[in-house]
């Protein structure tokens, strides 16, 4: 019987596994050269930065003095204020001293820089100048995950050409810090939706609640965002899971502020008290969508409103716009669509002076070239589901800061938050019309 079986059939020759495609070392040499672009590219906007402006002579501006007040007094004195017969106060015809008008975030900063070195001017240019670096390296590596080299590439050198984050590193303003913390976030909240990872979306929400403290208008970012990790992971329980722990971790940042101005104020202040004023900016019968000096065209009812305490002050300006709005609604809908408009094309006055810097400034590039380019990669990522899942996040950042500064002061300043993000959209436009024009090459004929 044994002789009757037939013989084992020979077995195949055995081949080597297959090279994964992102192991392949053709592709291994280009993702290096890209990554060694990329980083160039960052140390060059660190480079002009750090040397935009030097050694202009200007006025220090007045936030640039309130923020460096407040962080004096918390360095030198040990309270979180301003006192009314500061000079400060003067000027605004307040007669009350201020203690949760400020965010802390970019006071606290300063402070930390006191402690470290005195609060050098070098030492604080050197650091924002950094976290413009960091800012552009985190847009071209989120840009080359999501739509490949060219566009990782471009957005990099869009932020470079622009100069906008160079302009505003010169300054003590919070922008600069604000732009890092919010980049930072996106970036590690798109990573943690890739890797469903919970402890990238914690970080990534910490982050964002740090953002919140700097500027106070992404402080309903959260939602919309954790709403999106909702729907991109599949609307089961981890991916509400992961949005709650998202939504936990930005607040939870925020909370011990919050606290800490009830404690102060015995009112609910989730972190700055001037919310209301720069709602009064755009609703009322002065409004024009720039910012208007209330004890320059109103001074007696400036004077009288600054008599009250800061929460009363706050509160008698939403009255004066809700009042404004319920009478003239109209009149409202129209200024809301102004200031959207506004938001977007008004002129930046830290911006415009650029060619009249001294220090190192070549020929920049209007940021509103950017416009047409983002609006194509906006519609897009509408269109076609594959995108919205990957990009719909920066679109969504967009929307959000456009609708908030429709009701909002939409000053062309708080446009450079949003510069690295339009960036990032303008620089995917043609990868997502390539991608288009292959899907319709490739659909079958009917």
């Amino acid at each position: 019987m044994e002789a009757m079986r037939p013989p084992p059939a020979p077995e195949p020759p055995s081949e080597p596994a297959p090279v994964p495609p992102l192991e392949q070392p053709a592709v291994r040499r280009t993702s290096r050269r890209v990554i060694a672009g990329m980083l160039v590219i960052a140390a060059i906007a660190t480079v002009q930065a750090a040397l935009t402006g030097a050694p202009t002579t200007r006025g220090v501006g007045f936030d640039e003095r309130r923020y460096e007040v407040w962080a004096s007094n918390l360095y030198a004195h040990g309270f979180y204020g301003d006192l009314a017969t500061s000079a400060l106060a003067k000027e605004e015809m307040r007669s009350v001293p201020y203690t949760t008008y400020l965010p802390p975030g970019y006071p606290f900063y300063l402070v930390a820089l006191k402690s470290i070195h005195q609060d050098n001017a070098t030492t604080r240019r050197g650091l924002q100048a950094a976290m413009v670096g960091l800012t552009v390296f985190l847009i071209g590596l989120m840009a080359l995950k999501l739509f490949g080299p060219v566009a990782a590439l471009l957005s990099e050198a869009l932020l470079v050409a622009t100069a906008v984050l160079a302009t505003y590193a010169q300054f003590t303003l919070a922008e600069t810090l604000s732009t890092a913390t919010l980049v930072g976030a996106l970036a590690l909240t798109m990573f943690g939706l890739r890797r469903r990872s919970w402890w990238m979306l914690v970080a990534g929400g910490a982050i964002l609640g740090y953002s919140i403290l700097v500027r106070p208008q992404v402080l309903l970012l959260p939602v919309p965002i954790a709403v999106y990790i909702f729907f991109a992971l599949g609307r089961k329980k981890r991916a509400l899971a992961l949005a709650a722990i998202f939504l936990v971790a930005s607040y939870g940042v925020v909370a011990p502020w919050t606290v800490r101005n009830y404690l102060r104020v015995h009112t609910f202040v989730p972190v700055a008290s001037y919310t209301w004023f720069n709602f009064w900016e755009v609703n009322s019968p002065l409004a024009n969508g720039h910012f208007v000096l209330p004890e320059r065209v109103i001074p007696e009812q400036t004077r009288q409103i600054r008599s009250l305490n800061e929460i009363q002050q706050d509160s008698a300006w939403r009255t004066l716009a809700l009042t404004w709005i319920r009478h003239h609604p109209v009149a409202a809908i129209r200024g809301w669509v102004r200031d959207a408009l506004f938001y977007g094309y008004t002129s930046d006055p830290w911006v415009r002076d650029w060619d009249t810097l001294h220090g190192w400034h070549p020929p920049r590039l209007d940021e509103q070239l950017m416009y047409p380019f983002v609006f194509v990669s906006m519609v897009f990522v509408f269109v076609r589901r594959r995108r919205w899942e990957t990009a719909g996040l920066f679109v969504l950042v967009v929307l959000y800061f456009v609708g908030f500064f429709s009701f909002f002061l939409p000053l062309a300043r708080y446009r450079e938050t949003l510069i690295p993000v339009l960036a990032l959209l303008a620089a995917a436009a043609p990868e997502m019309i390539r991608d288009f024009r292959v899907s319709r090459r490739a659909a079958p004929a009917i």
